[in-house]
């Protein structure tokens, strides 16, 4: 199966001639010789460890801490705007 996606990059005039050189030099889409250069240059991760997870969790919350209002429901978007909009007069 082949999907197809928009994606633009910047890309440095003096990369972008090496790589439209290369492109026409092996009879290939400028795009597809980009997405290649893309590839190599930025090879996928592998997956997580479940331990690795957790010992990164833990380095962000020592970097930023936590905080527990005791409600579990603090994050919700819809009602921290009525709490803004009930506190500096506004309506929604």
């Amino acid at each position: 199966m082949i999907r197809e996606l928009t994606v633009t990059y910047r890309v440095p005039e003096e990369l972008w001639n090496v790589l439209e050189e290369k492109a026409k030099r092996e009879g290939r889409r400028m795009e597809d010789v980009i997405a290649e250069h893309r590839l190599r240059s930025h090879p996928p991760r592998p997956p997580m460890s479940p331990e690795e997870a957790q010992r990164r969790h833990q380095a962000l919350v020592e970097q930023f801490g936590t905080y527990d209002s005791g409600d579990p429901n603090s994050a919700d978007n819809d009602r921290i705007d009525e709490d803004l909009a009930r506190e500096y007069g506004g309506e929604l």
